[in-house]
Formats: structure tokens, C-alpha cells, sequence
């Protein structure tokens, strides 16, 4: 498992605890955990109209780069734009792109400092949203229905967590069904550069290319001592599911 889904899976897991510990004591009641249902679903549902609405979805060029509409994002994302909710992750990826792209002029230092940790927090704010899709329909159809509030916790958290999992696996068959010039095991060993500045802990991102296809993709460090900025020269040494790491 990745690190970013260990993160987030950590998190959510503390968060949730929290909230069932909270309504065992009485801390918290039935009508607490019915909002908790009821945001959850109008945040999921929300996000996926925009997207369906075009809102979210729009063709950009990520970089300024010309890319080819089979280009690989993060995560196993296809950002040629297939439709559904596809679009999604499409429209996170351009966000963190574009503040790259906003940092070009004088303050090209400064953005890179700022818009390494928010490619992170897109990630997780992409896996919010699957888990939010199931979490919360699961969880209020469980207390319309007569059940407890803890016993719709113990059904609502599996079903956002496989909701989660679900898309993730959608994505990355779309990718190996529909992209065909360029596969993320064809990135290991070739150079890359930095255009957001990374290291061991904090996201970057690099652009790579391979034959006549030009790529963007998330990036981490491979060593924790080593620091990469804007501009530098990188080779890919290793290749995930979410992001690539690099190394001199």
C-alpha cells in the first residue's frame, strides 16, 4: 500500500474512532452522526455533479507543454478526459498543475514553496470524496431504517472504505484499457525535470518523456537526505501506483 493511502487511511481511522468512542460516551447523539451522514453525501454528490456538469472537468493543458491526451497522471488517472468521474481526478490533477504554471513569473521560488504540500493534500481530498460516496448514502439509508447509530458506523465505514478502493481500481483499468502508447513501468530509469520542487516528504512534480509522449507525474524523493528544485534534472528510480520517485 502506498504511502499516501497509509496516511489517509490513518487518519480516517483516528477521525472515525474518535467519532464512535464520542457517541459510546454520550458525548455526541443520533442527530450528530445524521448531519455527519447527510454532509458526507451532499459533499460527494456535489463534487460529482459539478463534474458531470463540466465544471470540474475542463481540457487544460496541465503544464504548458502541449501534452498528449494519453498522458499518465498520479494514481493510475487518465488525463485524456473519458467522461464519468474520470474528470475528477483530471480536474485535481490541472489544479496543482496550474499552480505550478502560476509560479513562473518573479515569484517562480516562492510558489514552488507553496504548491508542493498542496499536491499532496489533492490526493487526499480525491480519496475523501470516493469515501464520502459510500460512507454517507451507507450510514443515513442505515439510520432511516431503524438502526442504531453505531450500527450504522460498522456499516457505512466498510462501505466508503471498498467505495474508495472501488474507484481507485476503475481508474487504473481505464488506464491499461485505454492508453496503450505508454504504460507507468515504461517511466522506471528515464530522466526527468523537477517542476515543482520535492523531497523524501513532501510531493513535486516532474515531467518526463518517453518516445514522442510527454508525461507529468507526482514525485517524491527516493532518499530521505536529498532535496530536488525547480528545474533540476532527475532520474525516475522507482515507479507506484500513486506517484514516481526520483533520484540524481
Amino acid at each position: 500500500m502506498s504511502r499516501t493511502r497509509i496516511v489517509f487511511y490513518a487518519i480516517l481511522a483516528v477521525f472515525l474512532a474518535i467519532i464512535a468512542l464520542s457517541l459510546a460516551l454520550q458525548v455526541i447523539n443520533e442527530s450528530f452522526i445524521a448531519q455527519l451522514y447527510i454532509a458526507s453525501t451532499v459533499f460527494a454528490a456535489g463534487v460529482l455533479v459539478l463534474d458531470l456538469l463540466g465544471v470540474l472537468g475542463g481540457q487544460h493543458d496541465a503544464g504548458g507543454a502541449g501534452l498528449d491526451h494519453g498522458d499518465l497522471g498520479p494514481a493510475g488517472m487518465d488525463l485524456g478526459g473519458h467522461g464519468g468521474i474520470d474528470h475528477l481526478d483530471t480536474a485535481f490533477d490541472d489544479a496543482g498543475a496550474s499552480l505550478d504554471h502560476d509560479g513562473d513569473g518573479d515569484h517562480g521560488d516562492h510558489g514552488d514553496g507553496h504548491a508542493s504540500p498542496v499536491l499532496s493534500i489533492l490526493a487526499y481530498l480525491r480519496m475523501l470524496v470516493y469515501f464520502c460516496l459510500g460512507f454517507g448514502p451507507t450510514g443515513w439509508v442505515a439510520l432511516l431504517t431503524g438502526r442504531s447509530a453505531l450500527v450504522s458506523l460498522v456499516l457505512a465505514i466498510p462501505v466508503g472504505v471498498l467505495a474508495t478502493l472501488a474507484a481507485q481500481a476503475a481508474f487504473r483499468f481505464q488506464r491499461e484499457d485505454t492508453d496503450s502508447t505508454l504504460a507507468r513501468r515504461d517511466l522506471q530509469f528515464k530522466n526527468a525535470t523537477v517542476l515543482v520542487g520535492l523531497d523524501h516528504a513532501t510531493m513535486g512534480k516532474v515531467r518526463v518523456q518517453v518516445g514522442m509522449t510527454v508525461t507529468e507525474q507526482f514525485a517524491l524523493a527516493a532518499r530521505p537526505d536529498v532535496t530536488f528544485q525547480k528545474g533540476d534534472t532527475v532520474r525516475i528510480v522507482r515507479v507506484s501506483e500513486d506517484c514516481v520517485y526520483v533520484d540524481r
